[in-house]
């Protein structure tokens, strides 16, 4: 029996343990061999099912220790898939609640925000419609959509301010962004103003060229990869500055006058450049107070010195109106608008419009707008207005008739020679006048002090030769002297005017032959008022004249005669001449003077005021007008008897003098 078992005990082949050691990662073969005797295998186990699922396992494994990728691709499938659970279910809370939030947040803070263009339009009491393109720049790796969010505008930090004083707040539509580029997004909104005082200090520094930062702070909903994140903004914004340059107002149209409000209503076209690609839309009418510096506008300054003056608001700035704009709009480039300027009737309105009226350029200060609530007062700055394309006054003519004879006032007949006084003789020049407007207005109390541009040095002789007489009536030195004298409308300036109407559709009563008074002729002496006739439709001016008289500027004569006569020049008797001699001699010395250079006629400067009346309102307007005085060859010898007017004693006889009986001296020596 012992023999039998021990022949049938199985004996574990070499192979079997090598392959069994690689397969469970045994120990090295001499272990092996060591253990061999020690743990015999049976025979039957080389033809079991565990040795054959061994056997499968070695021949298609990966890795010893890795049973899983060993045998099949089947089981190599079931693998990798096994990780793959595992690295989704390990790694996507920490990428959802770690990573992506976190680059979310650096979505939010780097990424940039470019103003392209913003039109503000239609303000209202606290409001203001905002619409433009914005570029954002998204430096995120994620494609991003944000929701609507409602944005808290602040002004930049201050020292009471640190996170900016909030200024108001707006809703911001939603849009899209792609990740890591740039987009344009598109945005209309409301913003609701909270502050007006820091929106005004905000908005006036844009309107004077800064670029001021807006800050934009508000909690937004962020959605990046299907999941919604919040996060925390505070974004500086930069509007593009709004510096509106180059003001001018011209084209002035007279249109009415107001007596009610005591205003003259003036339509003109207002022009200037912006820059910006900001835009003001639809902001409807706005009305900004304009004022006026009369010292620093005078024409002598340079351009320079009087933009920097006329154009600052100081204390001596004087409000002289309103500027209207129905249509209040800006674009990027040149704009113009109609406007309608509504003057107070001042002093420094009516400096103003007579400078206009001389050609004079001007600069004015507007202050504005004033109806456009947290908007009010946020424009300070200058505007150029141009003079007038033509003088008020454009020359003067010096005949015999009317400076040496001269018009009775009362009576409108020529002057008696032996009745010169300044109650019974006007004597002065013909005014030609022109009207740019195309409409009528009135003028009255004139008073022009006249100056020649040259100065005169001269003496001569006034001569009266009446056959058998031939007298030396008086002589006259001179001391160097531009004035010719003082000119104003009065009274019987109207008086060789026989033809004369005291303005469109109106006319002078009729004569009533039942009196011994010529009531037509009286009312037409009575009258001191030039109407100023309106341009035609096409804007050709009006041309229109006038006469008047001119009596000495005061202190002249005492300064001027050099002999200490500056009483009545012949044989001193007012009713043969009520001026002194240098007066009466002044503007034949100096057409003597243009005469032998050939020219015939003189330049002048007329200074002073008149009152300007349209529909009711009177303003009193100063101008200074350089123009030129033509003279007819009877001036240049001065003969106030000659001429049939008085007989066989006006042809034979003279009362005057001549180029030949002045010599000049000084200055004016030849």
């Amino acid at each position: 029996m012992s023999s039998v078992s021990q022949s049938a005990q199985p004996v574990i082949q070499e192979s079997t343990i090598h392959r069994l050691r690689a397969c469970y990662g045994a120990g090295s073969s001499k272990e092996g061999e060591s253990t061999a005797g020690k743990a015999a295998v049976p025979v039957h186990f080389q033809h079991s099912a565990l040795a054959e699922y061994h056997r499968e396992k070695r021949e298609g494994c990966v890795g010893g220790t890795h049973w899983l990728f060993c045998g099949t691709p089947y089981r190599t499938v079931i693998g990798l898939l096994a990780l793959l659970c595992f690295a989704v279910l390990f790694w996507t809370p920490i990428v959802w609640y770690l990573f992506v939030p976190r680059v979310v947040d650096m979505f939010a803070g780097a990424t940039s925000v470019n103003v392209i263009n913003v039109t503000l339009s239609e303000p209202g009491v606290n409001t203001l419609n905002v619409e433009g393109y914005i570029q954002i720049n998204n430096h995120g790796m994620f494609a991003v959509e944000v929701d609507s969010f409602n944005a808290t505008v602040r002004g930049p930090p201050e020292e009471d301010h640190p996170d900016g004083r909030p200024i108001g707040w707006m809703m911001v539509p939603r849009f899209s962004l792609a990740g890591n580029s740039p987009g344009l997004v598109h945005t209309s909104t409301v913003m609701h103003v909270s502050d007006g005082h820091a929106f005004n200090d905000m908005s006036r520094r844009m309107l004077n060229g800064e670029a001021v930062p807006w800050q934009l702070s508000s909690e937004m909903m962020v959605w990046a990869l299907g999941l919604p994140f919040a996060v925390r903004l505070n974004k500086q914004v930069t509007f593009p500055p709004l510096e509106l340059k180059n003001y001018v107002t011209e084209n002035l149209r007279m249109s009415h006058g107001n007596v009610t409000t005591n205003q003259l209503i003036i339509d003109a076209d207002l022009s200037f450049y912006s820059a910006s690609p900001m835009r003001l839309l639809r902001f409807g009418e706005l009305i900004a107070e304009l004022y006026y510096n009369a010292d620093d506008n005078d024409g002598s300054l340079q351009v320079s010195d009087r933009r920097a003056r006329g154009g600052a608001l100081t204390e001596r700035s004087i409000k002289i109106g309103e500027c209207v704009m129905a249509d209040y709009r800006v674009v990027q480039g040149m704009n113009t608008l109609k406007a309608r300027i509504v003057l107070d009737a001042n002093a420094a309105t009516g400096a103003s419009l007579g400078r206009w009226a001389s050609k004079i350029d001007q600069t004015f200060i507007s202050v504005g707008p004033t109806n456009k609530h947290f908007m009010n007062g946020i424009w300070v700055g200058s505007n150029d207005m141009p003079g007038s394309a033509i003088t008020m006054y454009t020359t003067t003519f010096a005949t015999k008739e009317t400076f040496v004879k001269g018009y009775h006032p009362q009576t409108g007949e020529a002057c008696t020679f032996w009745d010169q006084s300044t109650e019974a003789c006007d004597k002065g020049a013909i005014i030609m006048a022109m009207n740019p407007f195309q409409r009528e207005w009135f003028l009255r109390d004139i008073s022009y002090d006249i100056y020649l541009e040259e100065a005169y040095e001269y003496e001569g002789k006034f001569n009266v030769n009446v056959p058998p007489l031939d007298i030396d009536a008086v002589e006259f030195r001179c001391a160097p002297t531009r004035a010719i004298g003082r000119t104003f409308s009065k009274p019987g300036m109207w008086a060789a005017y026989p033809e004369h109407r005291p303005g469109l559709g109106l006319s002078y009563p009729p004569d009533d032959p039942s009196t011994a008074v010529d009531e037509r002729l009286q009312a037409r002496l009575a009258d001191d008022v030039i109407p100023v006739p309106p341009a035609s439709a096409d804007g050709t001016p009006a041309v229109y004249s006038f006469t008047m008289p001119v009596h000495p500027i005061p202190g002249v004569a005492e300064r001027v005669n050099l002999n200490g006569n500056a009483g009545p020049c012949v044989f001193g008797l007012e009713n043969l001449d009520p001026f002194d001699c240098c007066m009466t001699t002044i503007f034949t010395a100096a057409a003597c003077k243009a005469a032998e250079r050939g020219e015939m006629h003189l330049v002048v400067t007329s200074t002073g005021n008149a009152t300007m009346i349209v529909d009711g309102v009177s303003i009193n307007i100063s101008t200074s007008v350089r123009m030129p005085v033509s003279y007819t060859k009877d001036m240049l010898d001065f003969d106030a008897l000659g001429g049939d007017d008085y007989g066989m004693v006006g042809v034979a006889g003279s009362a005057g003098f001549s180029c030949d009986d002045l010599t000049f001296a000084g200055i004016s020596a030849p």
